[in-house]
């Protein structure tokens, strides 16, 4: 039963979202491995909450998809009820070690941003297949994970962490958008859900993903706008200055990623 619950928080791939307030945290200077572990728990069940809701919100959509039937809700093992239990749990659960972290740096002005994240993506759960592009609140959720980090450590914004909270929050918009866009299409596109892919012609039909130039365009931006802000601390920083190997070592990684 642990593996249901894993699988319907989606824990596999809670990497970018739990990583988001350790990301600010340790450009506002935090090193301490037990304090960006706290950062962690709080992305961590954040991201158990948001995923575990979404399928709760998308289970009548979800269930037109063959390929999604092992999901729990879907395939019985996890009722509704155990599923909304389990998503305020988790709720609870991320907002308690951000309080408690609030106390270890007497900074309870950033648990603002905490719960704006939540309510971000709560929203998009809502909304997310009414209305195209409604994306950019789970992006929105992610960024402001990343400056709660950051503001809870030096209660300012740094150069880095504002580059760190951008390439964040493009990364995001890239998963959803495009990545999550091309997943989704079969069942959005049987489920007449409004998502920014079909609304820009991304069609399923007879086993064969369709993907209109205008998509593949906003795929590249992204990317375009990603890699600038990727490469942006080599010129704008000192410290980077002159780090011609990783430099070279990004690009080839970038040119891979295009």
């Amino acid at each position: 039963m642990i593996k249901e619950y894993l699988k319907l928080s989606r824990s596999f791939n809670a990497g970018l979202t739990a990583i988001a307030p350790v990301l600010g945290a340790l450009s506002s200077g935090e090193y301490s491995l037990e304090h960006l572990l706290l950062f962690f728990l709080v992305g961590f069940f954040g991201h158990c909450y948001g995923f575990a809701l979404n399928d709760i919100i998308d289970y009548r959509i979800d269930r037109l998809a063959d390929e999604l039937t092992d999901r729990p809700l879907i395939s019985g093992t996890i009722s509704i009820r155990n599923a909304w239990i389990f998503t305020a749990a988790m709720l609870v659960l991320s907002l308690s070690v951000a309080v408690a972290i609030a106390f270890m740096y007497s900074a309870f002005a950033p648990l603002i941003l905490l719960v704006l994240s939540a309510l971000s993506i709560t929203i998009y759960n809502l909304i997310s297949k009414k209305m195209p592009a409604m994306d950019v609140f789970v992006a929105l959720g992610v960024l402001l994970l990343i400056l709660y980090g950051a503001f809870t450590v030096s209660g300012t914004l740094s150069k880095l962490a504002g580059v760190v909270a951008a390439l964040g929050t493009l990364q995001v918009l890239f998963m959803q958008f495009i990545a999550g866009g091309l997943k989704d299409a079969e069942h959005d596109y049987k489920g007449n859900a409004r998502t920014l892919a079909i609304t820009l012609g991304v069609r399923v039909q007879d086993n064969t993903l369709f993907i209109p130039l205008r998509f593949k365009a906003l795929a590249y931006i992204l990317q375009g706008i990603f890699l600038f802000f990727l490469f942006y601390p080599f010129y704008a920083f000192d410290a980077f200055g002159g780090a011609y190997g990783h430099m070279v070592l990004l690009a080839v990684l970038s040119a891979v990623m295009v």
